[in-house]
């Protein structure tokens, strides 16, 4: 595996624990409100993409095209939710550049390559 396929499965790996924790606290807050509708559809779009990451960094060693372009996607989603959720000072948050440094990490020739099998 090249340094930059290691690097990107790291940065989602770490996402996705960064993702869980999310998740568990629009958990309490869901349950905690009784207007809670915001924080489920939150919950819900977190949680999906929590799992896609999860599932996809699963299928990681399998070195399909499908998971290369299923992990851009679900990270182009991620920093998509970010920009959504982001307040405007806080445009270099973690949440946010964490997904970029993995969609540039996978978009790179040696990934291709490496995916490509």
């Amino acid at each position: 595996m090249t340094e930059i396929v290691r690097t990107a499965r790291f940065v989602l790996t770490i996402e996705v624990a960064f993702s869980l924790v999310g998740v568990a606290i629009l958990t309490s807050a869901a349950f905690a409100t009784f207007n809670g509708s915001l924080f489920l559809l939150l919950l819900l779009y977190t949680a999906s993409i929590t799992a896609v990451m999860g599932w996809l960094v699963s299928r990681w060693a399998s070195r399909k095209a499908w998971v290369r372009w299923g992990a851009i996607a679900a990270a182009v989603a991620s920093a998509g939710g970010s920009l959504v959720m982001v307040e405007p000072g806080l445009v270099l948050a973690p949440r946010l550049l964490l997904p970029l440094v993995a969609v540039i990490a996978l978009l790179t020739p040696p990934a291709g390559r490496w995916f490509d099998r």
